[in-house]
C-alpha cells in the first residue's frame, strides 16, 4: 500500500466518523428540542407508542429517534428482541445530566445546538468566499 492510499484511508476514516457524529449531534437536537428526553427523564422507560404519546410526535419518528438513540448508546433498550412497540427505551441518570442539566459542568446540549445553527447559515457563506462580501452577523 503506497503512502497516498494511506493517507486517502485515514482522511476517509476520519471524515467518516466525523460524519457519524454529527449525525448524533443532529439527533441530540431532536432530542432536546422536543423534549423527548425530558419525556424519557420525566417518564422512566417508555415504549415508543409512550413517548410519541408524551411528546406529541408520529410513533414512527419516535422509533427511529429511539432505535437510533439506543444504537449510539445514548438510551438504553430493555429487550432489543421484543416487537418495536414493546420495547422500553431508558435515560440513563448520567446521560440525564448532560442532556437536561443546563447547570452542570458536564451540559452538553446547548453545543449540540450550536452546530445546528451554525450548519443552517453554511450555503450562505458560499457567494462571500468567492466575493470577498460580507457575512451579516444576524446570518
Amino acid at each position: 500500500m503506497s503512502a497516498a492510499d494511506v493517507q486517502r484511508d485515514e482522511l476517509v476514516e476520519r471524515l467518516f466518523g466525523a460524519g457519524l457524529g454529527m449525525a448524533e449531534v443532529l439527533t441530540v437536537y431532536l432530542g432536546d428540542t422536543l423534549g423527548l428526553y425530558r419525556a424519557l427523564e420525566r417518564s422512566g422507560a417508555m415504549t415508543v407508542p409512550e413517548l410519541a404519546k408524551d411528546a406529541g410526535i408520529l410513533p414512527r419518528y419516535a422509533r427511529e429517534w429511539l432505535e437510533q438513540q439506543a444504537a449510539a448508546g445514548v438510551v438504553t433498550v430493555d429487550d432489543p428482541s421484543a416487537e418495536p412497540d414493546e420495547r422500553r427505551y431508558e435515560l440513563p441518570a448520567g446521560h440525564a445530566e448532560a442532556l437536561l442539566d443546563p447547570e452542570s459542568p458536564y451540559s452538553i446540549a446547548p453545543f449540540c445546538k450550536s452546530f445546528v445553527a451554525v450548519a443552517g447559515v453554511m450555503p450562505e457563506l458560499v457567494a462571500p468566499f468567492r466575493s470577498g462580501g460580507p457575512v451579516p452577523w444576524q446570518a
